[in-house]
């Protein structure tokens, strides 16, 4: 035997009243740059290597700090990008706030089973991370 029960569409006795959980303008808070390292789910150098691999010199002109594009010119910095091993297999590691803007990012490298340490000096500048040139490569044996 097969019993059928149907719905009702009237308000049930014990239904409770939720209120919206959407925000209004006013209960949106800016918060400050929490993480320079992480942008779009990727760390700050891939997002940066992936630019150079793509052949994009004006986002790297964009990801460059204020205080680079003064002590150097733009050609310098592409250069300075250029001679720079940015796009070996790295991992970010560390961070360590220098002052209230600076940063300093440490990436585990491996290029052809030699270990290395890149460091990366970031200022955030008009809540983007910019790079502070040059880039420091050391490498070591294992």
């Amino acid at each position: 035997m097969i019993t059928a029960t149907g719905c009702t569409t009237g308000p049930r006795e014990n239904a409770i009243a939720i209120p919206p959980t959407h925000k209004t303008n006013e209960q949106v808070k800016e918060k400050p740059f929490a993480n320079p390292a992480l942008i779009y789910g990727s760390d700050f150098l891939s997002l940066v290597s992936a630019e150079r691999m793509a052949g994009n010199n004006e986002e790297l002109l964009r990801y460059t700090s204020r205080q680079s594009k003064i002590q150097f010119t733009s050609e310098q910095i592409l250069k300075e990008f250029g001679k720079t091993n940015i796009n070996l297999e790295k991992k970010l590691k560390s961070i360590r706030k220098l002052n209230d803007s600076c940063y300093t990012l440490n990436y585990l490298t491996n290029s052809f089973a030699t270990k290395g340490i890149m460091t990366v000096n970031v200022r955030i500048e008009k809540d983007t991370c910019r790079i502070l040139l040059p880039i420091v490569t050391k490498n070591f044996l294992d």
